[in-house]
């Protein structure tokens, strides 16, 4: 029986083509603005192109709040524009906490009054 192409290649060769295809892949990803998600310390996470790490259980765990959230609202008659689930976003990813919402949205606030 003939040795298949990669047994043929060898373990070392592999994981060298392996390495660099995904450096290429992570590459590409963050020039479009993308998060990846790999092992950071033996820990899953999505690393963002700015450098930012962030665990996924943790991403996981802001996603079910807003979740939760926007299902309450949703219960009382309150659905929000599309510019405050933006921001909605960037908490779910991390590069927004609750209190900097707050602050754009009562920034916000602000502005409309005193149209």
């Amino acid at each position: 029986m003939s040795k298949s192409f990669f047994s043929k290649l060898g373990e070392d060769k592999l994981v060298e083509l392996a390495k660099a295809a995904a450096d290429e892949a992570i590459k590409e990803a963050h020039a479009a603005g993308l998060p990846v998600t790999g092992t950071v310390n033996g820990v899953i996470s999505r690393v963002y192109p700015d450098g930012r790490v962030q665990p996924l259980t943790e991403f996981k765990e802001r996603q079910k709040s807003v979740e939760q959230t926007l299902a309450s609202w949703a219960l009382e008659g309150f659905v929000p524009d599309a510019e405050y689930r933006a921001l909605l976003d960037r908490y779910i990813d991390g590069s927004m906490t609750i209190e900097q919402i707050s602050a754009a949205t009562d920034v916000k606030l602000r502005l409309r009054a005193r149209e």
